[in-house]
């Protein structure tokens, strides 16, 4: 029994598949429900990692210009020496 063979006869097994009388196979309405729900999870889960994406961007933006500011307010304080750029 080949690889392809075992894999349909197990959907058929779960529900998924129907096997007709030809040898072909048709798909259940369970198999339409699994795959729209593995298709809104995916998307849902591509959204998920391209806000978390952003989150740490903006996160490290803000880490930036925290220390920017607390640098100024040191020399502005004169417990830094001033810089000189170039």
């Amino acid at each position: 029994m080949s690889k392809t063979t075992f894999i349909l006869n197990s959907l058929v097994a779960s529900g998924d598949l129907k096997l007709i009388n030809t040898g072909s196979y048709a798909p259940e309405p369970k198999a339409l429900a699994t795959l729209e729900e593995y298709k809104i999870k995916a998307k849902q889960d591509e959204k998920d990692h391209r806000d978390k994406t952003w989150a740490l961007f903006w996160s490290g933006l803000a880490v930036v210009f925290t220390c920017l500011s607390a640098l100024g307010t040191l020399v502005q304080a004169g417990m830094l020496g001033p810089f000189k750029l170039l």
